[in-house]
């Protein structure tokens, strides 16, 4: 019994003791790099700021484009700013893809806007929903998307119908500031031709994510048109991504209390400019869930719709003087804008020459079913038919 107490006694560690001394270094380490990859710079947000609707943010034109996928939606690309963006003088203005001639004075007049149709699944709930509200509305097409029967008949009914308006988008929705000037002639030529052959007569045109050069813009205003930019942006391509939510990482514009709520945040920007020019984009769902309500908060707001040939809202996308805008919203019974009545003539835009007749370009090939073909390819004049794929549309890149 002496000698049993004398032994050292042997001590029984439990196995799930020994296995988490073991482990227990690993779980140390592991949360460590947890703890850092989260405190890394650029991980986590910096809180939001809540900007007010309408600020100017000076550089905010293109802040990722340098990197950004073909995927990212055009408006992301190279403008995610709500706002005008302004820049002093008069330079920025007239060479500008996206800052409207008109900045102020539209008296609670509204011009909604459509960019990238037609899309056979979304314009045609558009243009019902439109009509419902008595609401016109200008579609900027690509002529690319005129691929198929379907889609020149989406046009023919635009164009045949007086609450809307059929404008320029360019050909293939290039980046028509990194094209030559003979580049960007044919892409609007192309899309042109396409319009004037389904018996549209375009008179504006709107560059692909609003990029745009001095070259660029003198191109298209001597084919004829007008640049048109926009006032309010809808986001609807941020909204679209994830069923109705804009990150702040996609768009940072966008207050955090408006990010499930695109009716908020377009009724609150028309609010703070008492109107102006809507961006939106015809083949997302979320435009056409959203579309209605929109129309309908604008209204309750006492918004009125116009077209953007609407002189008293834009005198000077239409070239008409501030003076002979006032005389117009008065013979018309319409109120005039308060901007308008202070009096004062802005600077006058030097005049466009009218875009050159069909007959002033060499004839195209004249055989109706003639296959597609790229831009850089289509001829200055279209022929009886205008030139479109016959394969179906051209595949839309997801937002």
């Amino acid at each position: 019994m002496g000698e049993r107490s004398g032994r050292a006694r042997s001590v029984r560690i439990p196995r799930w003791l020994l296995w988490g001394a073991a482990l227990a270094p690993l779980w140390i380490v592991g949360a460590g790099v947890a703890i850092g990859w989260q405190l890394r710079p650029g991980a986590v947000p910096e809180p939001e700021q809540v900007v007010a609707v309408g600020a100017e943010h000076p550089g905010a034109t293109a802040p990722e484009a340098p990197g950004v996928e073909e995927s990212e939606p055009e408006t992301h690309r190279f403008e995610t700013d709500p706002g005008d963006g302004s820049q002093d003088g008069e330079l920025a203005d007239e060479c500008s893809g996206r800052r409207p001639a008109d900045r102020t004075g539209f008296g609670g007049r509204v011009a909604l806007t459509f960019d990238d149709g037609p899309d056979p699944s979304t314009t045609r709930v558009i243009l019902a929903t439109l009509r419902r509200h008595e609401a016109p509305a200008t579609f900027f097409i690509n002529g690319e998307r005129v691929a198929d029967e379907r889609a020149r008949e989406l046009v023919r009914e635009m164009v045949g119908d007086p609450l809307f308006m059929v404008g320029n988008h360019g050909f293939s929705h290039a980046d028509l500031a990194s094209l030559d000037p003979v580049e960007v002639e044919r892409e609007v030529r192309a899309t042109g031709e396409i319009i004037e052959g389904l018996g549209g007569r375009p008179r504006f045109f709107r560059f692909p994510f609003g990029k745009a050069s001095c070259d660029t813009v003198a191109t298209v205003r001597r084919l004829g048109y007008e640049v048109v930019g926009w006032h309010v942006n809808s986001a609807d391509w941020c909204y679209d991504e994830r069923n109705g939510y804009c990150r702040p990482r996609r768009d940072h514009y966008v207050p955090d209390p408006l990010r499930r709520d695109m009716a908020g945040f377009v009724s609150r920007q028309v609010n703070a400019r008492g109107g102006g020019i809507v961006l939106f984009h015809e083949g997302l769902s979320i435009t056409v869930a959203e579309l209605d309500g929109i129309l309908g908060r604008l209204k309750e707001q006492g918004v009125t719709f116009v077209a953007l040939d609407d002189v008293a809202a834009f005198p000077r996308l239409n070239g008409v003087a501030v003076d002979e805008a006032r005389a117009d919203a008065s013979d018309s019974g319409r109120p005039v804008p308060a901007s308008l009545a202070r009096g004062g003539r802005p600077r006058e835009r030097s005049a466009r020459p009218p875009r050159p007749p069909p007959s002033a370009a060499p004839a195209a090939p004249s055989a109706p079913a003639a296959p597609p073909t790229p831009p850089a390819e289509v001829p200055p004049t279209p022929g009886p038919t205008p030139a479109v794929p016959a394969g179906g549309l051209a595949p839309r890149s997801p937002p």
